[in-house]
């Protein structure tokens, strides 16, 4: 108990110091003898009931400090709001092994379901997410949650925490994965609807995630019926000028907007308009939101300019409110680059993709997927500029990190494959950009089957590439492959297959 307690004060002198990396070494080195110790004492069957009671009592109050000591240390990383940690990369994974050994020890101690267990599970969780490690954040997640089932949610506190991050993370991958998301982030919805009633800001934006993931799926008829219904709510809770009211009767517009009733949504964003106007303070995150949701609204209804000068105030006021790294922030600064790439603004566009890149990067960290995933958009942009060379030096850096970080075999790390083998061809290397093809193609056959539309448009693809090689052969043979899948599975007179049989024909006549 001597050598324990010294390692631990040890490990607090250097946490006070700083020295993060020498706390972790001793409070590895405690865990292992907290190990043995308990292995020890499972085997002797004349020990002394209150002397191991006591024993137990030391060995869970140390096990809390260590947990505490994560907890503090990365609590920045942690809030699934706003998430900056400028922790160095090898500390992180320090911390990420201590809290994995914290777990272990716990859950050999006092079970994998005791209270403490099930804390140190779901901080990894956490960490895990907060860091990018998100294939490693759903597997434990997913294993957490199972082995809750059958339990009630009053026993297990921060059970909807978990899934919410499970949700947030599963909604980047394919879409059977997006269906999974879906179903998570609705049983959180249900869960704050019944911890804090439909009116609670949490059970807000639950429902504006439940929409939002809907609208993806493409199911935006739901979508449309449970944000009609909690307009109607907010209608009937607040006044028309309350900033939820204000937020969910905007994000109705852009739905109403996007399946082309166009009448309903201006009516609805003339009235959002003037109560905005009328608002004195704007720095409440539901008024900045429904301000946004404006200028998303005025792009639905293809009224660029209007829509242009609406995103140009919104993020001036989320900058000032809510700071320039946070996410709503940011993803604001990705719409109005949407925006400019649709209207041939690319210069202005990339400085917006270039920033942020740079803001993530500086925040969650260089592998992170959202850093990734805002580094492919930079790549698609500088891609329509001509800047091919810089476009593949972004490609192949985010081609490796999704590979890492979500698996080779999603759809992120697809779609980056099959943009850096366009790169290449444009950049005048086409046999490299056939190795790629070959890549994309081997994955989707695996992934999908060989008859699916994934499959064949990547076929297709591969023979367009094949052709710029100069391999005449090759690629007649593979677009007569691609033809026949798609005669098989797409029919004979669909536009895809037509479209592959007159290339096919342009192909014979070049050769002669």
């Amino acid at each position: 108990e001597e050598v324990l307690q010294g390692y631990m004060s040890l490990a607090d002198g250097m946490r006070r110091t700083g020295d993060i990396k020498g706390a972790v070494a001793c409070y590895l080195e405690v865990l292992e003898l907290l190990v043995t110790s308990f292995e020890e004492s499972k085997g002797d069957e004349n020990e002394d009931e209150e002397l191991e009671k006591a024993r137990m009592a030391a060995r869970q109050e140390f096990l809390a400090q260590m947990h505490h000591f994560c907890e503090e240390t990365t609590s920045p990383a942690l809030n699934e709001t706003y998430a900056p940690h400028r922790i160095h990369p090898q500390t992180v994974d320090d911390i990420r092994a201590l809290c994995s050994s914290v777990l272990r020890t716990r859950s050999s101690i006092f079970g994998l379901l005791h209270p403490d267990a099930i804390a140190s599970r779901r901080l990894l969780v956490s960490l895990l997410y907060a860091t990018g490690r998100w294939s490693d954040a759903i597997e434990l997640a997913e294993a957490y949650l199972t082995s809750l089932s059958g339990t009630s949610e009053e026993k297990v506190p921060g059970r909807a925490e978990t899934k919410y991050l499970l949700g947030t993370m599963l909604r980047y991958y394919d879409e059977s994965e997006k269906e999974e998301a879906l179903e998570f982030i609705q049983e959180v919805y249900q869960s704050r609807t019944k911890l804090f009633g439909r009116a609670h800001e949490k059970t807000i934006y639950s429902v504006l995630d439940v929409v939002d993931l809907l609208e993806t799926l493409g199911r935006l008829e739901e979508a449309m019926e449970l944000q009609e219904s909690h307009s109607k709510l907010a209608e009937e809770v607040w006044s028309e000028m309350d900033p939820q009211a204000l937020l969910f009767n905007s994000n109705y517009a852009i739905l109403l907007a996007k399946e082309g009733r166009e009448d309903e949504a201006n009516e609805i964003l003339r009235s959002v308009t003037d109560h905005l106007a009328k608002l004195g303070n704007k720095n409440r995150r539901p008024i900045l939101g429904a301000m946004v949701n404006r200028a998303r609204v005025l792009v639905e209804l293809e009224e660029a300019d209007d829509a242009e000068k609406a995103f140009e105030v919104s993020m001036g006021l989320q900058v000032s409110a809510l700071g320039e790294a946070h996410p709503d922030t940011l993803r604001t600064y990705e719409d109005f680059a949407y925006l400019l790439q649709s209207l041939d603004e690319l210069p202005r566009a990339l400085a917006l993709r270039e920033q942020v890149s740079m803001i993530r990067k500086q925040t969650i960290g260089q592998r992170h997927p959202l850093t990734l995933q805002a580094m492919f958009e930079q790549a698609s942009c500088l891609g329509a500029l001509d800047r091919f060379a810089e476009a593949r030096v972004l490609l192949e850096e985010v081609a490796e990190g999704y590979g890492v970080m979500l698996g080779r075999e999603t759809g992120r790390f697809i779609e980056t494959l099959q943009a850096l083998g366009t790169v290449l061809v444009q950049l005048g290397e086409p046999l490299r950009a056939k190795v790629i093809h070959e890549q994309v193609l081997d994955i989707v056959t695996k992934k999908h089957g060989p008859k699916d539309e994934r499959t064949i448009a990547a076929t297709v693809a591969l023979a367009g590439v094949i052709w710029s090689c100069g391999q005449e052969t090759e690629g007649l043979a593979m677009e007569v492959k691609a033809m026949e899948l798609q005669r098989e599975v797409l029919g004979p007179k669909h536009p895809t297959t037509l479209q592959t049989m007159h290339n096919h024909a342009v192909s014979l006549q070049s050769i002669g």
